[in-house]
Order: C-alpha cells, then structure tokens, then sequence
C-alpha cells in the first residue's frame, strides 16, 4: 500500500506507451484473497492522478477494499484514469467524512460495492464512465459522465446532499446498450435531498424513486427520462410530457 501522509503526490505516464498501472491481486489464481488499499490519502494530503494511468484491484473479497482510500485529504482525479475494484465487493474510491475529491475527466472508475462512496466532499464529478455513486455527505455538482450501475446514484440520509444535477448519462437501457434496463437512475431516502436537476438522461424501470422524507428542493426543471417523473418533483411551472420520437419523458 502506498500512503502519502500529508505530502503531495502525483501519479502520471510519460513512457512510451502512454499509460501506467498499479494492480493488486491475481487473475490467474481465483482463490487469491485480496483486500485492503492501494493508495491512502491522509492528513492534508494532495493525489492528484494526472493522466492515463490504471490503479486495479483484483478477487476483492470484502467491502473494505478500495483503491484509492482518501481519509482527509484533496484527491484530484484527470485526463483517462482508471480506477476498479474487481471481485465481490470493494469501492473504486472511498471518500471519508473528512475528505474532498475532484472528478475532472476519467475514463472509469468501477466498483463492485459503487465506484464512489462519499462521506466528505465531493467538489464536482465532470465526466467519465463510473459504476455507481453511493453518497452520504455533499456533492456539490454533477456536469457529466456515464452512471451505469443498476441503482446509478444513492443519495442516503439526512447529511446526503447533491447541489445540482446539469447533465450527465444515469442508467442503462437495453436498447441503447445492449444491457438489460437498470432499475434505478436517482435513488433519495432517509431524509436526503438533491438541490436541482436541470439536464440529464435518466434511464431505468423506474427511474426516479425518491422516499417521502426526501426531496428536490429547487425541483426539477429539465431533462429526460425513461418514467415519468412525480408531480411533487418538478420545479414550478414545468411539465413532464412524453416524447414519442425519442421514447422518452421529457421535463420542460
């Protein structure tokens, strides 16, 4: 495991073959154990993963493995990284309560758990393909990106707060991806809200599920999706009407 206990560390490929890799694990011995971290990012600590390079667990076996642990530090992540936790459990990032984290522009991060579990910060997730994101404290935006897990986003508890949603892919459809439908784009319970959700694509059996002591306090003002959204939902003086063309409800 690498620690980097309040120092600034950077992760870039510069070789010849424009891409680096840290793996953990074993592909060819599937009763390979693994857990634990490969990065630990404490005590002020800046990891900023710069470009094109791969950090991969394989055969997790337990929910405490993650790839990149970030307990109370700044964990900035760029340009065509990859971040996964292969197995039955683990995260691709752990964000702990103390913890802020930039997504700029990825090419994925994957989980078996979420790709992201948020406890902390969450400044912006921009782009890039991830899993899932399972969150329990703030993210202040989300602007892009491909959420493609069977629930693409849980917004948990009273501290779970998402700012905005202005864009970005949550879900799957079969049609568009040769997968089966996932169940769920947006989930909110136990108290969580989400500020406001201007634009986006979501997909799922029923798309958005969001329990009664959660809201979308600004509502819902744009995007579309895959059910139709609940009334109680949508930003004041906006309609959520079906578009045949495109086989999609539509907030306008």
């Amino acid at each position: 495991m690498f620690i980097n206990d309040g120092g600034q560390f950077s992760l870039e490929s510069s070789g010849a073959f424009k891409d680096g890799a840290i793996y953990m694990g074993s592909d060819n011995t599937p009763d390979y154990d693994t857990s634990g971290y490969i990065i630990e990012n404490r005590n002020g600590g800046l990891l900023n993963v710069v470009n094109d390079i791969q950090i991969v667990i394989m055969d997790s076996t337990t929910s405490s493995t993650q790839a990149i642990h970030n307990t109370n530090g700044l964990v900035i992540m760029n340009k065509n990284s990859r971040i996964s936790v292969h197995g039955s459990f683990g995260y691709g990032i752990y964000n702990d309560v103390n913890g802020r984290l930039i997504v700029n522009s990825v090419f994925s991060i994957g989980g078996a758990d979420a790709g992201i579990i948020n406890y902390g910060v969450v400044e912006a997730i921009k782009g890039g393909m991830i899993s899932s994101v399972r969150n329990y404290g703030l993210i202040k935006e989300i602007s892009g990106g491909e959420f493609r897990g069977d629930i693409a986003i849980e917004n948990i508890g009273k501290n779970a707060v998402i700012g905005r949603i202005t864009g970005g892919i949550f879900g799957s459809n079969v049609e568009e991806n040769t997968v089966a439908d996932s169940a769920t784009a947006l989930l909110l319970k136990d108290g969580s809200t989400i500020g406001a959700i201007t634009g986006g694509t979501y997909y799922g059996t029923e798309t958005i599920v969001c329990d009664e002591s959660s809201t979308i306090t600004q509502g819902i003002y744009g995007g579309k999706f895959r059910t139709q959204v609940p009334a109680r939902l949508l930003a004041k003086g906006k309609t959520c009407t079906y578009n045949e063309s495109i086989k999609m409800f539509v907030v306008e």
